[in-house]
């Protein structure tokens, strides 16, 4: 006796036949991430900014190719989750209007279009049904290109990891005599240089099957060593779905495309202490501070909690100045103002660690502040930090009760002005620090 089907409930259209099984849990994942995920940018700035400033520079350099990464995985993501909620929420319209018009499109009411133009639309619309299938695989792609590449991006991010560590490893163990960039380089080229090689060879020898059985052999073991590598996009199985059916080259041109354009948007999305690209028509106005008439909002604690920066930036308390005592905080960077302080203060190096004395009784030195121009000998100094990221620094504080009522101008000079990088410090073509000028009022 045979099974009659199950009947399906009355008032209400099924689903097209060819309709992705998968179409709910799409909907359901990409509508739950997609919100959490809007979150995770910001969370990664916070980690970044809030721990690349307490390394020295060679280790602040390394950590930006893992941030890159995490950021691209990031974007990749809510990029994908939200151009998928539209390709599907496209395909839901076209749905439910085909069971409210199952006919489909009613030609004879477009009675205002003219002949020509209603013959070319209609000769380009497909039917209903083959609409829906279309815009149901559209989503259907969207989703597990955006997977895939997601995944591939946390590959390269895990494998960027392991090579800082061992770069970073080989650097201290040989007791810094190499350069940490130059060690990153020589383990990236380790990793990488046998994988294209042999990305190459194989690549050759398509033509040449059979010719060299020993050759083939060798490259078989390695491309088997080699797929275990997380970021070889052949052990990825949705962008190798993708790939194989967009055309094989058309397909890794796209995902190099999109991959590069996140990259650059991650690259582009950092904090920077002047604008990359800033295109506005405010062409009579200074983009710099050299002439010390600019209010950065950076310079004053009560505007950069609104201003939402996470960068260490010299800051006093406010615009307008109360009391007797002027705040700076100063932050301090590892490399530079340890190097520049150890110059000026040799002693500084003969103690690990030096005397805290010493190093408060060296900091004038380092960090020569005036007010109006005018030299400021009797400032204190003491140790702090910056209460919202916990950032080390310097806090110095000025007597400003004989100040005139008005407009005053603190200024910071750094002392022992070639300032560089962990490798360059002792150059003398290390350009000079810039002198930061704050205005205030009293």
């Amino acid at each position: 006796m045979s099974e009659s089907p199950i009947p399906m409930p009355t008032g209400r259209d099924p689903l097209p036949r060819r309709t992705t099984p998968t179409w709910e849990m799409e909907l359901l994942i990409s509508g739950a991430t997609v919100f959490s995920l809007m979150q995770a940018p910001d969370l990664l700035d916070r980690l970044y900014y809030g721990f690349a400033p307490r390394l020295e520079a060679a280790y602040q350099a390394a950590l930006i190719l893992p941030y890159m990464y995490l950021m691209t995985a990031c974007l990749a993501l809510i990029a994908t989750f939200l151009m998928h909620l539209c390709v599907r929420g496209y395909w839901v319209a076209l749905v439910g209007l085909a069971s409210v018009y199952p006919e489909g499109v009613n030609w004879k009411g477009m009675t205002s279009w003219g002949p020509s133009f209603l013959k070319t639309v209609r000769e380009q619309t497909l039917p209903l049904d083959d609409a829906i299938e279309r815009y149901d695989n559209r989503a259907s792609q969207v989703f597990g290109f955006g997977v895939g590449l997601t995944f591939m991006t946390l590959g390269i991010a895990i494998t960027v990891v392991v090579m800082i560590v061992l770069a970073v490893l080989v650097h201290e163990l040989s007791g810094r005599q190499f350069e940490l960039a130059t060690v990153m380089i020589a383990v990236m080229a380790v990793f990488f240089v046998p994988y294209l090689a042999l990305y190459s060879i194989d690549s050759l020898a398509r033509t040449r099957s059979g010719r060299y059985p020993r050759l083939e052999r060798f490259m078989d073991a390695s491309c088997r060593s080699m797929s275990r590598l997380p970021f070889v996009s052949g052990t990825n199985y949705p962008l190798m779905l993708f790939v194989s059916h967009a055309g094989g080259r058309r397909g890794n041109y796209l995902m190099v495309a999109v991959m590069l354009m996140l990259l650059l948007v991650s690259t582009g999305r950092m904090e920077t202490r002047t604008p990359m690209f800033d295109p506005d028509g405010y062409s009579l106005l200074p983009a710099d501070n050299k002439a010390g008439r600019t209010l950065d909002p950076r310079h004053y604690a009560d505007q950069r909690v609104h201003l939402d920066s996470l960068l260490p930036a010299v800051h006093i308390p406010s615009e307008e100045i109360q009391g007797d005592w002027l705040r700076v905080f100063i932050p301090f960077r590892p490399t530079p103002d340890t190097l520049a302080l150890k110059r000026l203060c040799p002693a500084l190096g003969e103690s690990d660690p030096p005397d805290p004395e010493a190093v408060l009784a060296c900091l004038p030195q380092r960090y020569i502040l005036a007010i109006d121009g005018m030299p400021v000998s009797d400032a204190n100094f003491d140790f702090g930090s910056e209460p919202r990221q916990q950032l080390r620094g310097v806090v110095a504080r000025i007597d400003v009760r004989d100040l005139a009522r008005g407009r005053h101008e603190l200024s910071l000079r750094y002392g022992d002005t070639p300032d560089a990088t962990a490798a360059k410090a002792t150059k003398d073509d290390a350009p000079p620090r810039p002198t930061i000028r704050i205005p205030f009022w009293r």
